[in-house]
């Protein structure tokens, strides 16, 4: 492009310097989109695990009521048993 004109050179580096942004454009939407399908699998991972903390926590309640339960059978039944020696 020696005989070209400036103009014309202009106008082609412009067309190379779009269709760069264009290419550089596509690949960031790209990567939010994978990025936000990440997150939405993470926030589905996280509630699952906050909702699997608070069974447990019910879970653990309720076991340590019926150890509670347990406990005070066997101190009744171990009175009884002093008092029928």
């Amino acid at each position: 492009m020696e005989n070209a004109n400036p103009v014309d050179e202009a106008w082609l580096m412009l067309i190379k310097l779009l269709a760069a942004q264009e290419r550089e454009r596509k690949e960031i939407e790209k990567q939010m989109a994978e990025e936000a399908r990440y997150f939405n699998e993470f926030q589905a991972c996280y509630q699952r695990l906050i909702d699997n903390s608070r069974e447990s926590a019910v879970f653990t309640k309720n076991a340590e009521q019926v150890i509670t339960n347990a406990q005070e059978e066997i101190a009744k039944a171990q009175a009884l048993i002093q008092v029928n020696e």
